[in-house]
């Protein structure tokens, strides 16, 4: 299978964006400053047309020993005899592609997400384009992704509206659209996220770290029945912003039960003590996340409702609790997640601004305060709280199904940087 020795700049083509004069005359003076591989990308030529420009610009890649790419079209690519085709997720399926151009031509993938990566790889890419590639109004605050490679990737450069430049400025006096591309071998895990400046991440645990919430399902029927009551329909979604001591009180409160709050607690954590302690997983790709932001000096707390008798033993006993710099409880602060508290202590306790702050949760309430706080917020997907699916998607800068789909901390990644 031929192979492109070097992603180091990636260029795709677009007439739009020609300052003056030709497109070839534009490839040429971007090769001559620097460009490693050229991809032609023709959405709106006729085929016949692009069929031309392709001969055109591929007697130039030639000249300077350059590979051309070209998009979408297999049927250019050969007729070209191009070194490489890349399609996206809505064109030609991959083992389509394969069986058209036959294994003497590269083939590249667009994903946005680790499954498309995954399925990309296992289907037999040669290299992954990754990230957005699209208008802002703004200067960006996030960036694509560029990782390290078991699979060769490249990452696109954003297409800003005011800061975009064109082929043939000079090379270096503006952006343009040039993809860059980080050498070396990607292994997938975390290399299609967002990249968002950052310096310190906050994790719920129930239902954001931890796959635990179907214990409190249990235990609510449970400890309800001993007591002759039935669940309410309305009482875990009641509870679900609350302090521990808090959902104590109201228990006994709303029901009228004959006991203390401290009774109550003892009682839960004897409940659960055994599950959190050997049973309670980790949500999809969690470690993983977490290991790849330890690796870039992010801080990390967690913020939680859970007693430290309960929250410690299952961190512990999946590996991670070492991870974090800080712990927080809602106890601790006296007040639930209604309230931006416990998030506010943990940015003092890990001694960082709350606007440097992302928060991962899965619950209303707290996605709202956690937004009061000044920080950035992300809201992993869970089965408890997918009656508010359509609030949170509003709310949250993010609504993710896994951490596969989490935001990294904005800058290159040193070439040590692995993830298996």
């Amino acid at each position: 299978m031929r192979s492109i020795t070097s992603y180091t700049l990636y260029l795709v083509t677009d007439r739009e964006l020609v300052a003056s004069g030709t497109l070839e005359a534009a490839v040429e003076a971007a090769i001559r400053g620097g460009v490693s591989v050229v991809q032609i990308r023709e959405k709106q030529a006729s085929s016949r047309e692009f069929l031309d420009i392709a001969q055109r610009i591929k007697a130039i890649t030639d000249a300077h020993g350059v590979p051309l790419i070209v998009n979408d079209r297999a049927d250019i690519a050969l007729a070209v005899g191009a070194d490489g085709l890349h399609i996206g997720q809505d064109d030609l399926p991959l083992a389509d592609a394969r069986r058209l151009v036959g294994d003497e031509m590269c083939i590249g993938v667009s994903v946005a997400n680790l499954s498309e990566a995954l399925a990309a790889r296992d289907g037999g890419a040669d290299y992954l384009g990754v990230g957005a590639d699209q208008a802002r109004d703004g200067p960006p605050d996030c960036r694509d992704r560029r990782g390290q490679r078991t699979h060769p990737a490249r990452a696109r450069g954003h297409r800003h509206r005011r800061h975009r430049g064109r082929l043939g400025d000079p090379i270096g006096s503006r952006p343009c659209r040039c993809r860059g591309v980080a050498q070396g071998r990607v292994s997938l895990r975390f290399s299609f996220a967002l990249m968002c400046h950052f310096s310190a991440a906050i994790f719920d645990l129930d239902g954001t770290l931890l796959d635990s919430m179907h214990v409190w399902e249990k235990i609510d029927i449970d400890f309800l029945s001993k007591r002759g009551i039935p669940v309410p329909d309305d009482y875990a979604r009641t509870i679900a912003a609350l302090s521990f001591q808090e959902v104590a009180r109201y228990t006994i409160d709303r029901f009228s039960l004959e006991t203390t709050e401290e009774e109550i607690m003892r009682e839960w954590r004897e409940m659960a003590r055994h599950a959190y302690a050997n049973e309670v997983r980790l949500k999809p790709h969690a470690k993983e996340y977490l290991t790849t932001l330890k690796e870039h000096g992010i801080k990390l707390a967690t913020a939680t409702s859970l007693h430290p008798e309960l929250s410690e033993p299952a961190l512990r006993n999946n590996g991670i609790y070492d991870f974090f710099d800080a712990h927080c409880s809602t106890d601790e602060v006296g007040r639930g997640k209604e309230f931006p508290d416990v998030f506010l202590r943990a940015a003092e306790k890990l001694q960082v601004s709350p606007n440097a702050c992302v928060v991962f949760e899965d619950i209303l309430p707290a996605v709202k305060s956690a937004k009061q706080a000044g920080m950035r917020v992300y809201c992993i997907q869970d089965a408890a709280s997918r009656c508010d699916e359509a609030a949170l998607k509003k709310i949250a800068d993010g609504y993710l199904r896994d951490f596969s789909e989490a935001p990294l901390p904005g800058g290159d990644l040193p070439d040590t940087h692995k993830i298996t």
